[in-house]
This record gives C-alpha cells, structure tokens and sequence, in this order.
C-alpha cells in the first residue's frame, strides 16, 4: 500500500489531466452537436475524462469494454468469468453499473428496468467507437436514467472518408479467441457511404465451465452534404453463456478458486455426480438509430434521432427437487407415493422492445451559449418462465408457463443547459425536468403476485461557475441535484423511495508543453440511498434497500506527461471516504443498528498509471491499478469483506509496413503479470462472503492487418 501510494504520487506529479484527443485525418467526425450536448467541455465545471479512438484501440485486446476503460479515475471493473470475457461490469466512485448513466450517441443504453447495461450483449462496441466521454458524479443533464456515480457517453457517429478494410484476430489463455472484420466504401461522390463490421470472441473463462461465445455487428450508412448529414447505424449481438455467477465460500477461494457451483447435479448423499451441460444464458439485442443533423445557421444547430432496441432470450436451468406448485405443477402419484417435487429443466424468458426519439437544439449568442435537448421512449417486457422438461409430472408439457408477468415504462426528459462568459468567468446553469411512469402486472416465481404502478417527477438544476486563471489553467466549483427511481428488483421487493443526492464538485485544472493535471475535489450527499446489501436473488441480481443518509467524499488526481519523445506516463489516484451514517439489519430475529460503517462496495483507495516507451514501430506499455480493500455489506465487520489488490500488465505491439498493405501489426498482452491471486467481486449469503476470483497470469496474442 505505502509502495503503491508512493509510486502514484511520484506518478501524478509528471502526470496530465485527461487523455489528450487526436483526430485521425481520415475521419471527419459527424453531429458534433449531438454528441457534445450530453458531453462535458473544457469550461464545464465538473470532472471527467476524454478517450479518443487512438487511447480506446491502444488497449483493445478483446476484451469487454469496462476492462477497456479500467485505467480511468476511481474505476473499478468486474467479471463472473474471471478473465474480462463474458459478464463484466464496472462501478465508478462505488456506484455500480445501474448508478451510472451510459449513452451511445445520445441514444440510452441503460435497460428501463435494471437500468444497468449489459456489454455481453453487443460484443466488440469498442471497435465502432470513436470517442468516450466519463464524467464523475452527477455531471452534465443527460437522456436516460440519472446519473447517480458516473455517465458515460459513446460515440460512433463520424464518416471514414477513405476505403478502407482490417481484419483482426487474437487467441490466448483459457481458449480464448477474437476475430474482428471490419469494412468501409469511404464517402463516395454522392456523399454516402457504408460501413460494416462482424465480430465473434469466445473464451472457456478462468472459472470452471464459465464459456463465453459471443458474435457482434454493426453496420451503418451515412449521407452528408454542406449544411445536414443522415446516419443509420445498426448494431447487436448474440451471446451464449455458461453462467459463474454464484461464486465460491473463502475456503474454496483459497484452494480451488476456479470451483463454479453452476449447473451442479447432487446424488442422494449431497455429493456431486456430475454437472448440467446447459446452465447458459442465452440472449440477442439489437440497436437501430436514425439521426439526422442540420446547420440551421452558422450559429445554430439542430439534431434528432430516433432509435429502436429489441431484445429477447432466456436463462436456461436444471433443478433438482424443483417444487412443483411453484412451477405450476400439481402434485403426482407415483407408485402410490404422492410427489410434491421433481427435477426439471426451466427457462427465464425475457422479451422486450425499447423505442423512442432525443433531440437537441443548439445556439451561440454573443458570449451566451444555449443547448434545449431532451428525450421521450417507451418500453415494453415480457417477463415468463417456461418449462421445457420434468421428470415426474404427467401433466406438463414441454413449453408451458409457470409465470408471466409485463411490464410498461414511459420515461420523458426535457432539458435546458446555459453557459456565458464575462472576462475571466465563464458561469453554467442546467435545469432538467424529468418524468416516468412505471407498471408491472402478472405472476413471479413463486407464484407471487406482480402488481406496482409508480409516477414520478423531477426536477433536477446544476450550476457552477469557472474562473480562467491562464490560457492553460482553470478553476471551478459546481453544484448538482440528481434524482432517480429504483429498478424493477426494488418493486418487486416493495415500494422504494425515490433516492435524491446532493453533488458538490471543485477543482483545477491545467494544460502545459508536455501534458495536463487535474485534481477533483467532490461531496456527494445521499438521501434515501438504495444501496447494495452485499446479497443477491436467485438470478445473480444484487439486491438493494433504501437507507436514510449516506455520503461519498473525496479527492482525484489525474493527468499525463511526456517525459521525451520516447517516454510518456499516465496516472490517476482517488482517495475517499464513503458511509452510511445509520445502518440497521435483522440478525436472528434481532434489529442490529450500526453508524457511520462503510458503504459496501466503495474502496477508498483507488489508483494506478501506464508508462509507455516506444522507438520506431515497437511500443511497450505497463499498466499497474491498485484497488483498496472493499466491504461486501453495510455492516462494516471485517471478514465480510474483499482483500486490497494490485496488478500489473504488460503490453507489446510493434507494426510493420507491407506492401499492399497500410500497416500490419503484433501484439501481446500479458495480464497480472505478477500472478496475484486476487477476488475482484463478492458478496454476503447467511452471514459469510462468497467470492468472484480472477484469473492469475494469461495472455492474448493479435494480429491486425489493414488495407
């Protein structure tokens, strides 16, 4: 720990602000008014952070986009599987993936209903992006769910304005493969031009039987002219895998962490006999968007779009000694013996579509700039499971329902965003109104009886204000208020309150010759929280409950620096303090009330840097992250929680020039190069942890080839 906090701020002090953006030349970026509506720019006074294309591909190995982003402040990234391939997730200042907003070219990614974002369902994203935008905290008024940890902005809009085709393939540990294709006609004479793109990556996973198969796409067909562009982008993905979302007790951390109780079949002394071949899940999503941009004048701009996603599939299980009632059965006579169970095989459908339409209006007027934007979509799921095999009963047959339950949600978004600038002060206002409506009716598992109808409305403003002390250096402080309705686990599981935080951000910031710094300074003020327990349902979810007052306070560091033409460092360091000001829960009948314990999953030291060399075609890159110990429920006691961990990865490309060819490179990435033994997830089942661990030393080899 002393090691690494001394590394990091030796890092910080020749370190930069954010990743600096370069334009490749051959690509002429579309709807930058759309994209900038929902982003942050250098004068907003909050904190976030700018990937370009160049700093995205740089450490695309194949893996899931989280993995990706991992060397970003107080990031912190999950996977079921262990290797980065399959499930993933991230949280950012402690908030995980339904706490933080995620936006692709202004359209919502999040799902209406969880409100997290699934990134197995649309493999390879990061070979369409052009740009991603984080910003921390509440940040800037955005479509979708509030932002409650984080938002974050995709962008693939643009035009490659030349021909162009690559191909790229990878294998490595644990069977792992990738292979990327991706094709593009440039802008022809008629100003169209179309782009496509097919992935497929597959992995067995660090985790026992935890396999991954997952087939990605993306196509998009765009038309611009001097003043208005058109795009249609269409993109998805089918995904198969063999779930690992139970975990292992510390015992079997230790000595056999690759264990996955998944899918385990039990003889009649409790012992394992074998194990079902097809505990998956299994899933297809697709992305349609429409967007259309047009120079109204030479300082105003309009952008709409319109977008579509359907998504359907199911989660296919084995139970053994599965009551019968409970999955619509009625009890069976065999032999004379009256059965109130039996083994069958089930599926947990899921069928939904998700549509609707953003828009945004941009303006300058003298020093006064303007942006009126907003959102209205719809949402339609089918919730039902199926059975498709039993063992004893006579009376089912294969497809029936033992429950169906549907769901509607409408959610609509209006926002208007300010910015001025007098001298050395440039001031900010925002001022969001949202609204939804929210209903689910039919049966649960059980069977329970589904039946909730919730109307909310918010009105959420920010304002902050920014003082320019150079050209090269900025202060500014902000304040934002955020509100958000639970996700559809909290109405099953009764009536939660709508959370409200209260976001106060400062900083500085500053650009030189051979990098920028940034240090951030944040108060987030909770009330009515809905936090994680550390427990999760019989499908993987974490499960949350409303507490009264919480907060997050803290300080982060960033920034870059090139030391010399062959020698460059990047660093980030987030320091923070994270409770529950009052805690209470039922142990053995009993209320036991806690204060001021730690908010789960919120490590209070988070931080890592990469130091890149390169000469001629050959460039090494490593990547060290460390993460600070981590509670897995809100109790704060010490076994029930995750170890501190720091890891090290090692990255080496080096390209070559062919003939016929723009550039061929290699590469090799090496990951936990030091092969720590480490759990990066967990959480809390009758009182004692159960772990996600995460793979030792592995590696992926590519090759990428471009014409």
């Amino acid at each position: 720990m002393k090691l690494f906090l001394a590394l990091s701020t030796t890092a910080l002090l020749l370190s930069a602000a954010h990743a600096q953006t370069s334009t490749d030349s051959s690509k002429t970026l579309l709807m930058e008014a759309q994209v900038t509506a929902l982003r942050a720019r250098n004068t907003t006074p909050t904190s976030y952070q700018n990937l370009d294309s160049s700093a995205l591909q740089r450490f695309d190995s194949g893996k899931d986009l989280p993995h990706i982003l991992m060397q970003t402040p107080s990031m912190v990234v999950t996977s079921d599987a262990g290797a980065g391939i399959g499930y993933t997730g991230m949280r950012i200042r402690g908030s995980d993936a339904s706490r933080i907003n995620v936006t692709m070219n202004g359209i919502p990614m999040n799902d209406s209903e969880s409100q997290g974002v699934f990134w197995v369902n649309t493999a390879d994203l990061i070979s369409d992006l052009n740009s991603v935008q984080i910003q921390r905290g509440v940040g800037t008024s955005t479509n979708g769910p509030g932002a409650f940890g984080a938002s974050v902005n995709l962008n693939s809009l643009g035009i490659n304005t030349k021909p162009y085709a690559q191909f790229r393939t990878a294998a490595g540990s644990f069977n792992s493969f990738r292979n990327t294709l991706k094709l593009g006609t440039g802008r022809l004479n008629n100003g169209l031009s179309f782009d496509l793109r097919l992935s497929d990556i597959r992995s067995d996973g660090f985790i026992d039987r935890a396999s991954s198969e997952l087939r990605g796409y993306s196509t998009k067909i765009a038309w611009q002219d001097e003043v208005q562009n058109i795009q249609f982008i269409a993109f998805g993905g089918r995904e198969k895998t063999y779930q690992a979302w139970y975990g292992v007790d510390s015992l079997s951390f230790r000595n056999n962490p690759q264990l996955n109780y998944a899918g385990t079949l039990y003889d009649s002394l409790g012992g394992i006999q074998g194990y079902y071949d097809d505990e998956t899940d299994n899933y297809g999503q697709d992305h349609l968007q429409l967007h259309y941009g047009r120079q109204l004048s030479s300082k105003t701009n309009l952008t709409m779009g319109l977008h579509y996603t359907r998504g359907k599939g199911y989660y296919q299980q084995y139970i053994q000694g599965g009551d019968m009632l409970a999955h619509g059965l009625m009890p069976s006579v065999i032999n004379g013996d009256s059965l109130t169970s039996t083994d069958l095989i089930r599926q947990l459908w899921l069928d939904n579509h998700f549509y609707g339409g953003v828009f945004q209006l941009s303006t300058r007027v003298n020093n006064h700039s303007i942006q009126l934007g907003g959102s209205l979509n719809s949402y339609e799921g089918d919730h039902f499971g199926r059975l498709d095999w039993t063992r004893w009963s006579a009376q089912s047959e294969q497809g029936d329902r033992f429950y169906e339950n549907r769901s509607l949600k409408t959610d609509f978004n209006l926002y208007l965003k300010w910015e001025k600038r007098w001298k050395k002060w440039m001031g900010f206002a925002d001022l969001q109104y949202r609204t939804f409506n929210y209903s689910g009716t039919g049966t649960e598992e059980g069977p329970t009886e589904v039946d909730f109808n919730d109307q909310q409305h918010f009105i959420n403003p920010k304002f902050g204000l920014s003082y320019v002390l150079s050209e090269q250096q900025q202060l500014y402080t902000s304040y934002a208020l955020a509100q958000r309705e639970g996700n559809r686990s909290d109405y099953l599981a009764g009536e939660p309150q709508p959370e409200v935080l209260h976001n106060i951000e400062a900083g500085w910031r500053g650009n030189f010759t051979k990098g920028s710094f940034q240090v951030n300074a944040y108060l987030m003020q909770y009330s009515d929280q809905l936090v994680l327990t550390g427990e999760i349902d019989n499908v993987g979810n974490f499960i949350r409950r409303n507490v009264g007052n919480s907060r997050r306070i803290g300080v982060e560091l960033n920034g870059n620096y090139s030391i010399n033409k062959q020698w460059q460092i990047s660093s980030n360091l987030a320091l923070s303090n994270n409770q529950i000001l009052e805690y209470s829960e039922i142990q053995n009948g009993n209320l036991i009330r806690y204060t001021n314990t730690p908010l789960a999953y919120s490590p209070s030291v988070v931080g890592g840097w990469v130091l890149n060399y390169s000469i001629k075609k050959f460039q090494a890159s490593w990547s060290a992250r460390y993460i600070g110990e981590q509670q897995l429920d809100n109790t704060g006691l010490a076994r029930l929680k995750l170890d501190s961990y720091f890891l090290n990865d090692l990255r080496l490309t080096h390209d070559f020039k062919v003939k016929s060819t723009k550039g061929i490179q290699f590469s090799l990435d090496i990951f936990n190069l030091l092969d720590v033994m480490y759990a990066s997830n967990g959480y809390v089942y009758e009182g004692f942890a159960y772990y996600y661990p995460q793979a030792g030393r592995h590696f992926m080899a590519g090759l990428s080839v471009q014409l």
